[in-house]
């Protein structure tokens, strides 16, 4: 047998320099991305450090975004080496790179897009913010970051990789395709806020007039409608002749609930009739409602997944992916040196995901509910074949 070197991360530790509280934002440079997620979320991102475990084909392109998105920190961990499977779906490899760590491999084409993104380069064409992180250090090195993506492993494996994420507080989330299938798991831990905007959430509009009554009636220019909703919170600054209602820079308060009266007009629960009289200028902005949510670890969530899904079509085939899944993951941990599946196998597979279900809440699941009561006991993962079949017979 050959004899295959791996190349890891010498230092083991991830060392991680102090940043500033406030990023500066290149908006020309990710003038797409701002547009897209937020001027907000940008700095967040910049601000962020990402541990990856696993540079295949879903961990090098997750790999690739955030590096392109201007994150200050991305680790790179996989102790496994290039094979041709592997050449198919990571567009970083090559035929050259066959017997080497997939983890160094990826670090070093990553630098490739270093310079020209104008990040800061080594005299040696290297960057700091790439770096690999050798597997037996993972579990010390995952303080050093603010979320932790795994796209390789078996369930056991994520399950105390997610363990260990949640003890250190860090958001986990596994990613990985089986086919033509995938999944996406996240826990965010048990409280975590999230920020609910639907446009842009620093933008400001212009006001062209505010009544002195009770409640106070805000117009804004013909050129920009205000976008907001009943129940939506805004602050003004810059108004000129009642400046009673700017935002108190000190104490931040001065915020106001709206009651939308048109496209262009909203009122606030105010009585201006003693505020001096609005002369000109001045700008409102919409506050980001701030949700929480609670996730949990990956071994409740495959006891009793909450799906999220584009459209009920989606929606009704996940459960079944979802066992399918676990079964075939077990299948691949049970027969790693058996590279021929027979029909045996296929049998042993299903055999186990209908198990699987039995014992999962997906059993009871109200997506499948059904009259007939023959089909009390049939296992759902057979009932969309018998309903087909039922279809093909009508017809």
């Amino acid at each position: 047998s050959e004899m295959v070197t791996m190349e890891v991360d010498r230092e083991n530790v991830l060392q991680v320099s102090s940043h500033n509280s406030e990023i500066d934002v290149d908006e020309l440079q990710y003038s797409r991305l701002i547009y897209t997620i937020g001027k907000d979320a940008v700095k967040s991102i910049r601000k962020c450090r990402a541990l990856i475990v696993g540079c295949r084909g879903v961990g090098a392109e997750i790999a690739k975004n955030l590096l392109l998105s201007g994150i200050e920190r991305l680790g790179l961990s996989d102790q496994g080496t290039v094979s041709m499977a592997d050449l198919g779906s990571n567009f970083c490899l090559r035929e050259q790179d066959l017997g080497r760590n997939r983890a160094v491999v990826l670090s070093e084409r990553l630098q490739d897009f270093g310079r020209p993104c104008g990040f800061h380069m080594n005299n040696d064409g290297t960057m700091d913010r790439v770096v690999v992180v050798a597997e037996s250090m993972i579990e010390d090195a995952i303080v050093s970051y603010h979320v932790v993506v795994s796209t390789l492993g078996s369930i056991p494996e994520l399950s105390w990789l997610n363990s260990l994420c949640r003890t250190s507080n860090i958001p986990f989330i596994a990613s990985q395709t089986r086919g033509l299938f995938s999944y996406v798991f996240a826990d965010l831990g048990d409280s975590f806020d999230f920020q609910d905007n639907h446009g842009d959430s620093s933008s400001l509009i212009l006001i062209a007039n505010i009544t002195q009554d009770s409640p106070a009636t805000v117009t804004v220019v013909e050129e920009q409608r205000h976008g907001l909703e009943d129940g939506d919170d805004v602050i003004f600054t810059g108004i000129k002749g009642m400046q009673e209602l700017n935002q108190d820079t000190n104490s931040g308060s001065n915020r106001y609930r709206v009651t939308v009266t048109g496209s262009h007009t909203f009122s606030i629960p105010v009585d201006t009739r003693g505020f001096g009289r609005y002369l000109s200028g001045g700008y409102f902005q919409k506050l980001i409602p701030t949700k929480k949510f609670s996730y949990v670890p990956l071994e409740s969530a495959l006891r009793n997944p909450i799906f999220s899904a584009m459209d009920n079509l989606e929606l009704s085939h996940e459960p079944h992916i979802h066992v399918a899944l676990q079964a075939i993951d077990e299948f691949i941990q049970s027969n790693k040196d058996n590279n021929v599946i027979s029909n045996t196998d296929i049998d042993n597979i299903v055999t186990r995901a209908k198990e699987i279900w039995e014992v999962s809440s997906l059993s009871t699941s109200r997506y499948y509910m059904t009259d007939s009561k023959e089909r009390i006991g049939t296992s759902t993962l057979e009932l969309e074949c018998l309903e087909d079949k039922e279809k093909e017979d009508n017809t």
